[in-house]
Protein backbone atom coordinates (compact mmCIF):
# COMPACT_ATOMS: atom_id res chain seq x y z
CA UNK A 1 0.00 0.00 0.00
CA UNK A 2 2.72 2.49 0.96
CA UNK A 3 4.87 1.58 -2.03
CA UNK A 4 1.98 2.21 -4.42
CA UNK A 5 1.28 5.61 -2.88
CA UNK A 6 4.94 6.56 -3.09
CA UNK A 7 5.10 5.50 -6.73
CA UNK A 8 1.88 7.39 -7.53
CA UNK A 9 3.24 10.53 -5.85
CA UNK A 10 6.50 10.26 -7.78
CA UNK A 11 4.72 9.81 -11.11
CA UNK A 12 2.39 12.72 -10.33
CA UNK A 13 5.35 14.95 -9.44
CA UNK A 14 7.19 14.10 -12.67
CA UNK A 15 4.09 14.60 -14.84
CA UNK A 16 3.32 17.88 -13.06
CA UNK A 17 6.89 19.07 -13.58
CA UNK A 18 6.75 18.26 -17.27
CA UNK A 19 3.42 20.08 -17.67
CA UNK A 20 4.82 23.16 -15.92
CA UNK A 21 7.99 23.03 -18.05
CA UNK A 22 5.99 22.87 -21.28
CA UNK A 23 3.82 25.78 -20.16
CA UNK A 24 6.85 27.92 -19.34
CA UNK A 25 8.57 27.07 -22.62
CA UNK A 26 5.49 28.09 -24.62
CA UNK A 27 5.28 31.34 -22.67
CA UNK A 28 8.99 31.98 -23.22
CA UNK A 29 8.66 31.35 -26.95
CA UNK A 30 5.73 33.76 -27.15
CA UNK A 31 7.21 36.57 -25.02
CA UNK A 32 10.92 36.06 -25.66
CA UNK A 33 11.69 35.85 -21.94
CA UNK A 34 13.28 32.79 -20.41
CA UNK A 35 12.59 31.58 -16.89
CA UNK A 36 14.21 28.83 -14.93
CA UNK A 37 11.84 26.22 -13.62
CA UNK A 38 12.23 23.50 -11.03
CA UNK A 39 12.58 20.86 -13.73
CA UNK A 40 15.37 22.73 -15.51
CA UNK A 41 17.10 23.26 -12.16
CA UNK A 42 16.85 19.52 -11.45
CA UNK A 43 18.31 18.69 -14.85
CA UNK A 44 21.08 21.20 -14.16
CA UNK A 45 21.95 19.35 -10.97
CA UNK A 46 22.09 16.06 -12.88
CA UNK A 47 24.40 17.66 -15.47
CA UNK A 48 26.60 18.99 -12.67
CA UNK A 49 27.01 15.51 -11.21
CA UNK A 50 27.19 13.29 -14.27
CA UNK A 51 28.44 15.60 -17.05
CA UNK A 52 30.38 18.62 -15.71
CA UNK A 53 31.40 19.83 -19.19
CA UNK A 54 27.73 20.26 -20.15
CA UNK A 55 27.12 22.15 -16.93
CA UNK A 56 30.00 24.53 -17.66
CA UNK A 57 28.70 25.11 -21.18
CA UNK A 58 25.22 25.88 -19.83
CA UNK A 59 26.67 28.39 -17.36
CA UNK A 60 28.48 30.17 -20.20
CA UNK A 61 25.31 30.24 -22.32
CA UNK A 62 23.34 31.77 -19.43
CA UNK A 63 26.05 34.38 -18.82
CA UNK A 64 26.01 35.39 -22.49
CA UNK A 65 22.21 35.56 -22.47
CA UNK A 66 22.14 37.79 -19.39
CA UNK A 67 25.06 40.03 -20.46
CA UNK A 68 24.15 43.62 -21.16
CA UNK A 69 24.94 45.22 -24.48
CA UNK A 70 27.10 48.33 -23.99
CA UNK A 71 25.34 51.59 -24.74
CA UNK A 72 26.83 53.60 -27.58
CA UNK A 73 28.41 56.88 -26.58
CA UNK A 74 27.02 60.15 -27.95
CA UNK A 75 30.18 60.58 -30.06
CA UNK A 76 29.53 57.37 -31.98
CA UNK A 77 28.16 57.95 -35.46
CA UNK A 78 25.66 55.68 -37.13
Amino acid sequence: MTAELLLAALVLAVVGGVVIEVKHRREARRTGKRRRTALSAGIGVMNEVFHPAASNAQIQIEEQYEARVPMPSPEDKK
